[in-house]
C-alpha cells in the first residue's frame, strides 16, 4: 500500500479493499455510520479505544497497535501503511480460529497432492469456516 498522510483517507481507503461499507465497520466497531464518516473526513479523531477497535477490524497487526494508535491519534503515518496485504477474494473474518488442528493438518496434507478437496460433513459443523481458515493460511502457496 503506498502511504497515505492523512488517517481519515487510510481509513476509507482499508475500508474499501476490505469490501466494507461504512455502515458494516460501524457496526463491527460499535459506533454510528456519522462515526466513521467524520474519521475518514478528518472531522473527527478516533478515542484509543476507537482506534484500536479500527485496527482489529481493519487487519492491522497486534505488533503495530503502538504505531497505529499514534497515528489515529494525529501523529505521523508509520511503516504498516507501506505494507501489502495479499490479493484475494477471501472475505474478513469477523472472529478468530480456534482448535480443529487435526483437520486442518488432514486437509493441507491431502492438498499437497490433490488439486480438489471436498469438505463433507452435517450442516452447520463448521466446514465453511475451517475451508476459509485453510484458504486464508495457504493464499499464498496458490496463484489463483
Amino acid at each position: 500500500m503506498p502511504e497515505t498522510k492523512a488517517f481519515g483517507a487510510w481509513i476509507r481507503r482499508r475500508r474499501r479493499e476490505l469490501d466494507l461499507t461504512q455502515e458494516e465497520l460501524a457496526r463491527r466497531v460499535g459506533c454510528a455510520r456519522i462515526t466513521i464518516r467524520k474519521i475518514e473526513a478528518e472531522q473527527l479523531r478516533p478515542s484509543q479505544q476507537m482506534a484500536d477497535l479500527l485496527r482489529e477490524h481493519l487487519g492491522v497487526p497486534s505488533g503495530e497497535r503502538e504505531g497505529f494508535l499514534r497515528f489515529a491519534r494525529g501523529g505521523t503515518s508509520v511503516v504498516f501503511l507501506q505494507t501489502s496485504m495479499p490479493r484475494h477474494n477471501l472475505p474478513a473474518q469477523l472472529t478468530s480460529f480456534v482448535g480443529r488442528e487435526h483437520e486442518m493438518a488432514e486437509v493441507r496434507k491431502l492438498l499437497e497432492t490433490h488439486r480438489l478437496v471436498t469438505l463433507t460433513g452435517s450442516g452447520g459443523t463448521g466446514k465453511t469456516r475451517l475451508a476459509l481458515q485453510i484458504a486464508a493460511d495457504l493464499v499464498d502457496q496458490f496463484r489463483d
